[in-house]
């Protein structure tokens, strides 16, 4: 009798522990994009990811429209955890669009995405490949978060540049050479 009892509490625990483990979100998504002067970056990531690993934008899980969005704080973050460079030196890259937005994934339901926009001016010759970038955000602190990074041409496809998790080298995030789509 002793060991059905423990059998079945054996039981009801494991599966207690399946029914609370939780799926991963969704991870980074970084899509690039290119006119005559400006190279622009819009990333998006879970806000509940990102409130884990830095605390200090943990505000935005109770963030209301109109409440303002806290920029020089986003960009502190992303100054420490993106740096983007070619042959030419680093893009100085300036935070110029945040938002809010709902989206939903069949393992997790609804979350709420931060997306930004960042923006850089090309050099003179208008060649900015091939892309050095050296991107952490989130995934210093939540190792399984990835980052998938897109290339938007105007009037074809999105078309894959590189699809990455946390490596480091000497402590560092390893850089990713983005080429020429």
């Amino acid at each position: 009798m002793v060991g059905r009892v423990a059998i079945l509490a054996l039981s009801l625990f494991c599966s207690g522990i399946t029914a609370v483990q939780a799926h991963a979100l969704p991870g980074s998504v970084l899509t690039f994009s290119q006119d005559q002067e400006s190279l622009t970056l819009s990333i998006s990531l879970p806000v509940e990811d990102l409130a884990l690993a830095a605390p200090s934008l943990a505000m935005l899980e109770s963030w209301t429209p109109d409440q303002d969005m806290p920029l020089a704080d986003i960009a502190a973050y992303f100054e420490e955890h993106l740096v983007l460079r070619n042959a030419s030196g680093n893009f100085a890259l300036s935070l110029t669009q945040t938002a809010l937005q709902t989206d939903a994934n069949h393992n997790v339901g609804e979350y709420v995405l931060l997306v930004l926009q960042f923006t850089s001016d090309v050099p003179a010759d208008g060649d900015i490949f091939p892309l050095s970038l050296t991107y952490d955000a989130v995934m210093h602190e939540i190792r399984n978060h990835r980052a998938t990074v897109l290339w938007a041409e105007p009037g074809s496809s999105l078309q894959l540049l590189a699809d990455f998790g946390f490596r480091t080298t000497g402590g560092s995030q390893q850089t990713v050479v983005l080429e020429r789509p």
